[in-house]
């Protein structure tokens, strides 16, 4: 395989895993979490089982799209000013295109955590374990099926005894979400 052809092969079988800092989104519980009908998974990171979600690496938003070049002359002048087929550059080009997003997206706030070579071969995914205790909180959102609240809160509690439980509303002035920490689910 020539160092050309490593990028592609680099991002077959690959996972990569996104989160958000920011729960409060309306967009983003529009377009994700089904039109407020769907949760958002609280984790905090265990730091002392060198947890795989402390790797995580924010999002890079900018108005210019991440290649390897620009133009024909471009590939030329790099390919003879600078080792361009090196390994250190496909491992820079390939993490700009993965870790880099349009400033469009910028409200969410996105990191990524890229998992070289996880998914097997004949699957089409594969799902990141994590510790249960890094499980700390489940936000339900405004529109969630009461029996589907009841069976994820069920599944959360059976991870994380400690876990917590918030439910999203509508605030009454403005665009914006409230919670409320729900006891007892």
């Amino acid at each position: 395989m020539s160092l050309v052809d490593k990028p592609r092969n680099d991002f077959r079988g690959s996972g990569v895993f996104c989160t958000s800092t920011n729960k409060n989104s309306l967009l983003m519980w529009s377009h994700y979490a089904d039109h407020h009908r769907g949760v958002v998974f609280e984790f905090m990171p265990d730091e002392s089982r060198d947890s795989a979600l402390l790797i995580s690496r924010p999002v890079t938003y900018t108005r210019d799209r991440p290649l390897i070049y620009r133009t024909p002359e471009d590939l030329i002048r790099s390919a003879i000013m600078t080792p361009l087929l090196d390994l250190e550059s496909v491992k820079h080009m390939t993490e700009s295109l993965i870790y880099t997003k349009s400033v469009e997206w910028r409200y969410e706030e996105e990191y990524r955590l890229l998992i070289p070579r996880f998914i097997p071969n004949g699957k089409t995914k594969e799902m990141l374990s994590f510790y249960p205790e890094e499980l700390t909180a489940v936000h339900f959102g405004c529109r969630i099926d009461e029996h589907q609240k009841n069976e994820l809160a069920k599944l959360a509690r059976a991870l994380n005894l400690r876990a917590h439980f918030y439910q999203a509303a509508m605030a009454r002035q403005e665009y914006a979400l409230e919670w409320e920490c729900i006891v007892g689910t």
